[in-house]
């Protein structure tokens, strides 16, 4: 909840990566999961979050599956990565 409350207070607006930016990214992490290699149900993450200063560019960026981002935002509530997790496969799916 607190973590939620600094997200809210910050002036930052996520912008959503960049076609160009995601096909590099995807090409560079051969399309796989950067922790387990896992090649479905991949999200692109920010290692730093927008909202606490990380940029979009694509050193600040990696693939994860499912099960690694969900694991990676341990401690926020699930139903919130669910959420996040559809828009980001539909996303996903229109982008690339």
């Amino acid at each position: 909840m607190l973590e939620d409350a600094k997200r809210k207070k910050s002036k930052r607006k996520r912008k959503n990566v960049s076609v160009p930016i995601r096909e590099l990214v995807y090409k560079r992490d051969k399309r796989r999961c950067c922790r387990c290699g896992n090649k479905k149900n991949l999200h692109i993450h920010h290692k730093i979050h927008v909202e606490d200063g990380g940029t979009n560019d694509p050193s600040n960026l990696e693939l994860l599956c499912d099960l690694c981002h969900a694991l990676e935002h341990e401690g926020e509530p699930i139903y919130n990565l669910m959420i996040k997790s559809s828009f980001w496969e539909y996303e996903d799916a229109i982008n690339l």
